[in-house]
């Protein structure tokens, strides 16, 4: 909770305040005058403010200083209470390098890139490489990583020999002056400016035809109806010229969807779509803010206009920031909004329907098992021992057919008196199910034991003492690939089938993971969690070696001899733990 005092002592000057308990940022927020925008989260009572203990903040200048500074600290460090944009990593962009004398192109999926104009983004990576392609055929610049000009030797790529590259890396090979008119005009293309570059090489065609140069008039020739052919990657709009951003919006509980239409000079040049994470209490407006601040800020060059369905609070601030000019759709741009909106809802559709898309496998296990309803949440259990006492337990969870690490659990079995598969399972199923009950966390809807009859018996043991009622238990024997149902079936899944190669991947998930835990024990790091599966090895012996030896290593590296000297061992208790140790 956040003192008093700390709240007196903030500025009331523009800048960015930040959240943070501990070393966690909880929350990065913008104002111009950061004293009374704090206070104003402290009356809506908002869980970050609850949960802070204490308030950094950085000053700025201006208003649009400190819209800039947000969006890159939201963007760098993703707080959880932000309204945060999801990365468009699917969309393909073009970059030129800058600040070098000889630049480069290449394709690129990092907004961030430093010191280049990045270009797109483009719906189809393979048309754009397609487009890239022939953009360097016609204007041939490099795309490698050489520091040029270079003092060493460098021979010329393929890119060269494939008519890519004029090889700039070859000494007084190509005038610096003729290789930035080629970036230029890549530039200008890349902007849908084609129409000076075609008539800038149809003159030099004109000249070079009229003094008998043939085969470069041909060149040129070729080149200007490659950039005819580029015309085909856009759609031709009768919008008028400039450029232009029409950004449709739809909303969900915790989703906002953003379309793009990206117009330059009457030409839908691409369009993209973002999605955002919200709250439920966050207004259309201050989402819509967010997404402007956020995704303007990692763009070289920003549109001369911007038309969206509804205006932002902080409009005058947005358009002082990145230099655009903030509309609502009016005349020919009405219909295409609802072009946009239409798409957006489209999208968020889409992004719903392929959520609730159930793997075939789910449907098979329901019908087969005859489970009441698709079992979305898989776990899967294997208890296995090393040296027959070294015991551990794997649980994997799967939803909606995949794999979900961040839930994988591992258990070190406590319980002496029952070395075997039952009293293992039993111990495992009883602890997993009695946390979860405790923390009210979802349960399963299907229960996997890798084993048979004596791991299934085990674990409806378990189930009967806690009452567990709507999970169902079945256990995944190796032998014949089959399984026991809790209802007393034995069923096998088609050999062939979705449901059994689901199965098997789960199974053996699950035993790689106990496997990995059996590893990571018998590390040096995790040696200490390694005694305690020593028999008749407590904490007092535990103890007593690290003092005697002063560490784990030499405990690992020590004679039987040596261990008999350490106090409370003898030579039974040492052979025993020489033997453990190193798998006898």
């Amino acid at each position: 909770m956040l003192r008093k005092e700390i709240l007196e002592l903030l500025p009331e000057s523009p800048g960015v305040y930040l959240f943070k308990r501990g070393n966690e940022i909880l929350y990065v927020g913008k104002a111009k005058n950061i004293k009374n925008r704090v206070n104003t989260h402290r009356t809506t009572h908002a869980p970050f403010y609850e949960k802070a203990d204490k308030i950094e903040y950085i000053l700025t200048g201006t208003a649009s200083e400190a819209l800039l500074l947000e969006a890159n600290l939201i963007k760098q460090y993703q707080p959880r209470y932000n309204i945060k944009l999801t990365d468009d990593k699917k969309y393909p962009y073009i970059a030129i390098t800058k600040n070098e004398p000889y630049p480069r192109v290449f394709l690129t999926r990092n907004l961030l890139f430093k010191n280049a104009d990045i270009f797109g983004p483009y719906m189809s990576a393979i048309a754009i490489r397609k487009a890239l392609k022939m953009l360097r055929e016609i204007f041939p610049i490099r795309n490698c990583k050489y520091k040029l000009p270079s003092r060493r030797k460098i021979n010329p790529c393929i890119e060269y020999h494939m008519g890519l590259c004029s090889a700039p890396c070859i000494k007084n090979r190509v005038p610096q002056m003729a290789y930035m008119r080629n970036v230029e005009n890549i530039r200008k293309v890349l902007l849908g400016d084609l129409n000076p570059v075609i008539e800038y090489l149809q003159s030099e065609m004109k000249k070079a035809a009229e003094s008998l140069n043939f085969e470069y008039a041909k060149l040129l020739r070729d080149r200007i109806s490659s950039l005819h052919e580029l015309k085909y990657h856009f759609y031709i709009s009768s919008l008028k010229e400039g450029s232009i951003d029409i950004i449709g919006t739809f909303h969900t509980t915790k989703t906002a969807y953003f379309y793009v239409l990206f117009y330059r000079d009457g030409k839908i040049m691409n369009t993209a779509y973002f999605k955002m994470e919200k709250g439920t209490k966050d207004r259309e407006n201050d989402v819509l803010s967010a997404f402007l601040s956020q995704y303007y800020s990692t763009i070289s060059s920003t549109p001369e206009q911007i038309i969206i369905p509804i205006l932002p609070e902080n409009k005058q601030e947005i358009e002082e920031t990145f230099g655009f000019k903030i509309e609502l759709p009016h005349g020919e741009f009405i219909k295409t909004m609802q072009i946009a909106m239409k798409n957006a809802e489209e999208v968020a559709l889409q992004e719903e329907h392929r959520k609730r898309r159930t793997h075939p496998a789910l449907l098979e296990l329901q019908t087969v098992f005859g489970l009441k309803s698709i079992p979305e949440k898989i776990e899967c259990v294997d208890a296995s021992q090393l040296f027959g006492s070294f015991r551990v337990a794997s649980l994997v969870v799967m939803e909606n057919g995949k794999l979900r690490k961040r839930l994988y659990k591992r258990y070190k079995i406590k319980k002496e008196e029952g070395k075997d598969d039952f009293s293992m399972i039993y111990e495992v199923t009883l602890r997993r199910f009695k946390r979860a009950l405790k923390e009210k966390e979802k349960l399963p809807d299907l229960y996997i034991l890798d084993g048979g009859v004596i791991q299934l018996q085990a674990a409806l043991k378990a189930k009967k003492e806690l009452g567990i009622k709507d999970v169902f238990f079945a256990a995944f024997a190796k032998r014949f690939d089959d399984f026991y149902l809790e209802n007393g079936k034995r069923v096998m899944l088609p050999t062939r089938s979705f449901s059994l190669k689901l199965m098997k991947m789960l199974r053996d998930e699950a035993h790689r993971f106990a496997i990995t835990y059996h590893r990571k024990l018998r590390d040096r790091e995790s040696f200490r969690d390694f005694l305690d599966f020593v028999p008749e090895i407590g904490e007092k012996r535990k103890k007593a070696l690290i003092e005697y030896f002063g560490s784990l290593k030499k405990i690992r590296e020590a004679t039987v001899e040596e261990l008999k000297k350490v106090p409370g061992f003898g030579e039974k208790i040492a052979e025993k733990l020489y033997n453990f140790i190193h798998g006898d």
